[in-house]
């Protein structure tokens, strides 16, 4: 899927969202290394290094650099979330092989089973 679907029997929504990782929207305070192993702080900063920017090719018109890149596709995937917010007009029921009920909801939706306390899950890499 790539809209949320919700499994109301088990109270469950899943949530796949598109994201591109860039500071403007980190809103978290880093993770303190000063206290780490010194080879574990060294993965640290060579998983930061690395990222996503080397295996993926973009047009140039998204960039020159990677810092214009990564701003300009993680705010094309956030606008992309964002339309994909209201009411949807063609909301998919089915069931799976094993009788599972599964509803297609919005991203509003979603929102309001977490405000019922049911479990939402999200995630921002899926297939």
């Amino acid at each position: 899927w790539t809209r949320p679907v919700r499994f109301a029997e088990e109270r469950l929504t899943i949530v796949p969202m598109l994201s591109w990782y860039h500071s403007e929207f980190d809103a978290e305070p880093d993770v303190p290394t000063d206290s780490w192993p010194a080879s574990a702080a060294r993965r640290q900063r060579r998983m930061a290094l690395l990222g996503d920017e080397v295996g993926c090719s973009w047009p140039e018109a998204m960039g020159s650099s990677s810092e214009v890149r990564n701003l300009a596709l993680a705010q094309l995937f956030d606008a992309t979330n964002d339309a994909m917010c209201p009411e949807m007009d063609n909301k998919d029921e089915g069931q799976t092989a094993t009788n599972v009920q599964i509803q297609q909801v919005s991203f509003a939706e979603a929102v309001a089973a977490r405000e019922r306390g049911e479990q939402v899950i999200s995630m921002s890499h899926f297939l």
